[in-house]
């Protein structure tokens, strides 16, 4: 499940809000902050919590929608809408992954035997790099 919260919520109120949704629930809360929006993810078992019992709990709650779908902290409704995109940074520049850019393949041995097998594995893959 996640809380929509107002953008100008105080942060008293969203570790209020936090600490009931854990207390009352019994759930993890996690918090990605949106350029308009706050968001609250309720981590666990939210299947028998009614959305509209979670909206009474603060006036700075603007909806509680329940997520029946895995991998909710990555879905767009998590993050109010907005893609996500990670930026990894490498000695040759920064890569970037995400809705917005090109697809990145990264490639490798599963484990590393020794020394030797990692090196032959970097030569190797270094001539195909970008």
């Amino acid at each position: 499940m996640i809380i929509v919260l107002k953008g100008s919520t105080p942060s008293e109120e969203i570790t209020r809000i936090t600490e009931e949704l854990n207390e009352n629930w019994r759930v993890k809360v996690e918090k990605s902050v949106g350029k308009h929006k706050i968001v609250l993810g309720m981590i666990g078992d939210t299947a028998e919590i009614d959305p509209a019992s979670v909206q009474h709990i603060s006036p700075w709650i603007e909806s509680a929608l329940a997520i029946e779908k895995p991998f909710k902290r990555v879905s767009r409704e998590f993050r109010n809408g907005e893609a996500s995109s990670v930026v990894v940074p490498t000695p040759n520049g920064n890569i970037y992954f995400g809705e917005e850019y090109p697809v990145v393949l990264t490639a490798g041995p599963c484990s590393v035997e020794n020394e030797e097998m990692i090196v032959e594995t970097a030569k190797r893959v270094s001539c195909y790099a970008a």
